[in-house]
């Protein structure tokens, strides 16, 4: 019986274990929320090149927004766990990058389950949807089509035209 209660806490679990070990280890007195990054992004390894290439020339360095990418600013040598709980505490919304290659990814199932702790602990809203492409309602798991109706979802266009509003809605998104 207590495994089952265990099994069925465990996301909770492990996000309160690892925000009580940062707030630990940053010895505050009274704990402040400061954002440092404006979004945290959660995506599957085989969609890194459009991180790179997309994300990060039209977000930071065109729009200004501080991203936070595992690649790129995780602490070296810290556990991989502890880098994706403190990256999305100290951004104030994470932003998931849907795709096949997500789905099969476990840590950006963790990652899923993380900002959603994130969201019930503080009562923000704090998740940004982007489909990078089309997959089919009965592939997506439950748990992101929940976050569906509750968070901001967007589709990556088809044409080329519609880039533009495309990341004038993405940029809306995050700051929203």
């Amino acid at each position: 019986m207590s495994s089952v209660v265990c099994y069925r806490h465990r996301w909770k679990s492990i996000y309160w274990y690892y925000v009580i070990k940062l707030k630990l280890r940053n010895n505050r007195k009274e704990y402040v929320r400061l954002f440092d990054f404006d979004v945290y992004v959660s995506y599957a390894d085989l969609d890194l090149g459009f991180v790179r290439n997309d994300m990060i020339q039209i977000l930071e360095h065109l729009r200004g927004a501080r991203l936070y990418i595992r690649d790129r600013d995780s602490l070296p040598g810290a556990p991989i766990s502890e880098n994706i709980i403190d990256g999305i505490r100290r951004s104030r919304k994470t932003m998931l990058l849907l795709s096949q290659a997500f789905l099969k990814q476990k840590w950006c199932r963790y990652e899923l389950h993380m900002a959603n702790m994130e969201a019930v602990s503080t009562g923000r809203s704090v998740m940004v949807i982007i489909m990078l492409e089309d997959i089919p309602k009965n592939d997506i798991p439950l748990e992101i089509l929940y976050d569906f109706q509750r968070s901001r979802f967007l589709e990556y266009p088809k044409a080329s035209s519609d880039l533009e509003l495309f990341w004038a809605n993405v940029t809306a998104a995050i700051e929203g």
